[in-house]
Formats: structure tokens, C-alpha cells, sequence
């Protein structure tokens, strides 16, 4: 399972195993100040605007496509 939060609480998730995607709804005036990705209920990324804090998936095979999901790509690699 992979979640998504920000400030405001839960943004996104996905059951991986099923590939069941789910969202919360937000109002227009809710923007996020930060994200924080939990693979498994483990923080595993952690970052604000492009400025990655905390970065745990070096070892996950699909990091690229995570971050490339971001908007991070370079980072990804």
C-alpha cells in the first residue's frame, strides 16, 4: 500500500497488490506545503516544493517511475 498526506491529511493511496487507487477530496484553496509517502505504513519520501527531505526508496526497483510521478525524474535515477 502506498499513501500520500500532506498537512491536511490524506491526499491519495493505492492498494498495490490489487491496484485499487483511491483520493480524497480537497478544496480548491487546500495546497499542500509538503508531501509525505508511506510505502507500507513506513515514511518513505518526504519532500517539500522540489527540495527532497527524506528519500528511503534507493533500493525499490521502480524509484524512476516514483519520482518521475513527482515531477522528480532526475532525481529518480
Amino acid at each position: 500500500m502506498i499513501e500520500i498526506f500532506d498537512q491536511y491529511g490524506l491526499l491519495a493511496g493505492v492498494v498495490v497488490s490489487k491496484g485499487i487507487p483511491y483520493e480524497m477530496p480537497r478544496h480548491n484553496d487546500q495546497v499542500s506545503d509538503y508531501n509525505a509517502w508511506y510505502f507500507d505504513g513506513q515514511l518513505c519520501v518526504f519532500y517539500r516544493g522540489k527540495n527532497i527531505w527524506l528519500d528511503r526508496t534507493q533500493n525499490l526497483q521502480h524509484r524512476a517511475a516514483i519520482f518521475g510521478a513527482l515531477g522528480l525524474g532526475a532525481l529518480g535515477v
